[in-house]
């Protein structure tokens, strides 16, 4: 089978789209890049994006259950259950989110690169819709549809649904996984005219030999059964022959139309078994049928991986986006109120935590990551320094688990307890760290600015600028109100130190018929081609003039 695989490589969401959440009818297409900015007046529904991917995140990372669906009760968000998150709480809506995932084509060779390079798809991209429906019956969630998109096409190349029974009469209830069955091959889909143009005539051209080589056989075989005493055998043998020339006729001219009805055949019966809302294998279930002779001649073994393999390419989608998702870290709008002592925890956690409460065990185990993150606070001309005090044991005279995080004023030399300096320095010291800690991952943060000075909202551009370049490469969701943080970022592509298409800036409105996601496109100079909505950034002006 030819699979759409690859192991390794670093996937970026690109887009996402929501339908029915919360304040947004939809579909709300939300284009994401390394750094997106999410702006909008309070209770417009910033925070519903970020709040349906810890959604997703929890679901997949805390469900004990691999049934439940969609856990929206978790310690990552609280959303109630299906009718609180549903648009308008009308439950007879369905729920739906779509990303499109940007495929980093890894170092070795791989199967999905070989169909960018034959030109099958044009763009390194693997789309995934998931359509929830709420049971009233059982009060369930349950699906309604898997899609699956390749390259920049808009329409599914193939949809999956829920399945009971499968076309072999098997009962399937003995999974506690939901099955789903292929429903639907999208063969308009660009891709399909490509991959038979590629292959098509492969096919037919080995399919053709064989048939002609299985043909001469049997002629010199009824060749030899021309007594009486054969006539049966004679018979079948003929009737045989007869198919074969039927098929010598098919695959001499084989068209796109046959290769479809054909393909169609040998998926038959692909079914796939789903922990959570994601398929996660086929094995163990009834695959591809391949009895009709036809499809014997066309698809033996040694030409199998000229096949799209379509539950390879559903499997492929569904770890992408798992495995963005398990790369996904979240920083909530409030932090920890610092503390003058920590103990240790014994967490050996790499991330700080939605409240930053695992900061200060992270930097009293990295001396490294403390040395990069006062290199920074410098940069933000902070005018501090910051340490890890550890305290000894003093009848064993040993490090004890207690320390402390000091701040030591770079002009004066006195140290200080991060509660005696301004509550923002420890506000921003989780994003700070997260943001130099990770790498290759995605950080949601809401809120950053909460408590900072305007100039160190500024210098978080600037963190966030290096920060999705080597060696971090990170990805950033930011929910925020903040125009010096825009600001920044507007400087920086104006100096060459970033480019537009860094940087997406969405501006959610809500009006009548719920919440719409506005894209604000940026030029070269760093300007904005599109206008702010509303007038939003445009109080200070008033304030000011009026």
């Amino acid at each position: 089978m030819l699979t759409l695989g690859f192991t390794g490589d670093k996937s970026v969401l690109r887009e996402y789209q929501l339908t029915n959440f919360k304040a947004f009818a939809g579909p709300e297409t939300i284009p994401i890049r390394p750094i997106t900015l999410i702006y909008g007046p309070n209770s417009s529904g910033k925070s519903s994006i970020l709040q349906s991917l810890l959604l997703l995140k929890q679901t997949l990372q805390e469900a004990e259950n691999p049934e439940t669906l969609l856990l929206p009760k978790g310690n990552l968000v609280n959303l109630g259950g299906y009718r609180e998150f549903i648009h308008r709480h009308d439950v007879s809506k369905p729920f739906s989110f779509k990303v499109l995932l940007d495929v980093d084509k890894h170092e070795t060779p791989n199967p999905f690169e070989n169909l960018v390079r034959d030109k099958l798809i044009q763009t390194a991209l693997l789309g995934l819709q998931v359509t929830f429906t709420y049971d009233q019956n059982t009060s369930n969630v349950v699906f309604s549809s898997v899609d699956v998109f390749i390259g920049d096409d808009s329409s599914p190349a193939v949809i999956y649904k829920p399945e009971k029974q499968d076309s072999f009469g098997v009962e399937l209830s003995s999974y506690q996984e939901t099955v789903l069955k292929l429903d639907n091959i999208n063969y308009a889909y660009s891709f399909w005219k490509a991959w038979f143009d590629t292959y098509g005539a492969k096919l037919a051209k080995n399919a053709l030999a064989e048939v002609n080589s299985h043909v001469r056989q049997k002629n010199i075989r009824a060749a030899q059964l021309q007594q009486p005493q054969h006539k049966q055998r004679l018979e079948k043998l003929q009737k045989e022959i007869e198919q074969l020339i039927r098929l010598q006729k098919r695959f001499d001219n084989y068209t796109f139309d046959a290769a479809i009805e054909d393909f169609s055949k040998a998926n038959l019966h692909s079914l796939m078994l789903c922990r959570n809302f994601l398929p996660v294998t086929s094995n163990g279930l009834p695959g591809e049928e391949f009895s009709n002779p036809e499809i014997r001649y066309l698809f033996q073994e040694n030409r199998r991986h000229w096949l799209p393999d379509i539950l390879g390419v559903t499997l492929q989608a569904c770890s992408t986006f798992r495995r963005f998702l398990e790369n996904t870290i979240y920083i909530g709008p409030l932090r920890d109120y610092p503390e003058r002592l920590y103990i240790l925890s014994g967490n050996s956690s790499q991330q700080v935590g939605k409240s930053g409460k695992m900061l200060s065990d992270i930097l009293f185990r990295n001396s490294e990551l403390l040395k990069q993150v006062n290199d920074q606070l410098e940069g933000f001309g902070l005018g501090y320094e910051l340490k890890v005090a550890a305290y000894t044991n003093y009848e064993t005279s040993e490090l004890s688990d207690v320390f402390a995080l000091r701040l030591v004023d770079k002009y004066t030399g006195v140290n200080v307890s991060l509660l005696d300096v301004g509550f923002g320095i420890s506000q921003v010291l989780p994003i700070v760290v997260q943001s130099m800690l990770s790498r290759n991952q995605t950080l949601l943060i809401e809120q950053p600015e909460i408590h900072i000075h305007p100039r160190l909202q500024a210098e978080l551009g600037s963190l966030l600028a290096e920060c999705i370049k080597p060696p971090f490469e990170n990805q950033f969701i930011i929910e925020t109100h903040s125009e010096h943080l825009m600001l920044r970022l507007q400087k920086l592509i104006r100096k060459g130190e970033l480019k537009p298409e860094d940087v997406s800036v969405i501006y959610v409105a809500r009006d009548n018929d719920g919440s719409k996601c506005l894209h604000l496109r940026l030029d070269e100079e760093g300007d904005f081609i599109d206008e702010w909505p509303d007038g939003f950034f445009e109080e200070d002006f008033n304030e000011i003039f009026h």
